[in-house]
């Protein structure tokens, strides 16, 4: 079993993209892993994965704080809205 820990001010230590990846998924009943795009970004200085699910005809678009793991931002729209 591994174990991730996060530190204040350690901004080498995150979350990882496995455990932002569960966190997304775990708002989106039935979503797969396939169905994740997470990449690793930064906003104004602070580490975060920012990424997307399409799933059910569904856009979730959302940024998770890759130290402590939180969802900062998250939105959905019906792929069919331009």
């Amino acid at each position: 079993m591994r174990h991730s820990s996060t530190q204040s001010g350690d901004n080498n230590t995150y979350t990882g993209q496995e455990k932002a990846k569960s966190t997304a998924l775990a708002k989106v009943y039935g979503a797969t892993e396939s169905d994740v795009r997470l990449y690793l970004d930064y906003e104004d200085g602070i580490a975060v994965y920012e990424g997307s699910i399409i799933f059910d005809d569904m856009e979730y678009e959302f940024e998770i704080d890759a130290a402590t793991g939180t969802i900062v931002s998250w939105n959905a729209e019906s792929v069919f809205d331009d």
